[in-house]
């Protein structure tokens, strides 16, 4: 889990967004543009492209809107045509969005925060 440092540090750089329905917030995710560090030693497969890409972090909802994640990759696909993704082993709901997003399933890598393995995603949006 991101600490609130994390958090802090993501809004400094000016990476994290929110969704806003009817004047509340309603989901927040973090968009980076450009190599992730986490993403650079990927285990038990391959990613589709090592062109450059955006990663989607820290996606939370309130739980009141539905379709937040193709919300957020129609607007990060705006920026980039290739985008990351990852989640825990145990997340079944996350990974199924994740893949009806139109991610396919890549690897492993070991997460950021605590080094636990987390299954990747690669997207590369049709042109």
């Amino acid at each position: 889990r991101p600490t609130e440092a994390d958090i802090a540090a993501h809004i400094a750089a000016r990476e994290l967004y929110v969704l806003r329905e009817e004047g509340e917030i309603r989901g927040v995710f973090a968009f980076i543009l450009g190599e992730d560090p986490t993403y650079r030693v990927i285990e038990q497969g391959a990613w589709l492209s090592d062109a450059p890409y955006g990663t989607i972090h820290a996606v939370a909802s309130d739980g009141q809107i539905h379709g937040l994640l193709s919300q957020i990759v129609a607007y990060c696909e705006q920026t980039t045509k290739h985008l990351r993704i990852d989640t825990h082993h145990d997340n079944h709901t996350k990974q199924r969005l994740i893949e009806g997003a139109g991610f396919r399933r890549c690897g492993v890598i070991h997460g950021a925060f605590d080094g636990g393995e987390r299954i990747a995603y690669d997207c590369i949006a049709h042109i």
